[in-house]
């Protein structure tokens, strides 16, 4: 495991960026966690661990990517992995 003194700043500011996010998702009195959104529903079947258990929200452009919880709640996910609601149904149908 790399030290801090062995990390780059990029990795120095993802690891901050993680802290932020679990903080914000484990404490209903953060200023951000209003902002987040809806618990996903539960599924009766879980495949792999999830870094959080919130609704995927549309990416519509370039200043909704750019957003800090946007880009962590898409984080570790691969496109395939995404259903975004409202699309659930359709899968099952």
């Amino acid at each position: 495991m790399l030290t801090d003194h062995n990390k780059t700043a990029a990795e120095l500011t993802e690891d901050m960026d993680d802290n932020l996010f679990q903080r914000i998702l484990g404490d209903k009195n953060h200023i951000l966690h209003a902002l987040l959104p809806e618990r996903r529903r539960s599924l009766e079947y879980e495949l792999r661990p999830r870094t959080h258990d919130r609704e995927l929200v549309p990416k519509v452009n370039s200043l909704t990517e750019s957003n800090f919880l946007i880009r962590q709640l898409y984080k570790n996910y691969s496109t395939s992995d995404i259903t975004l609601p409202g699309e659930v149904q359709e899968i099952c149908h």
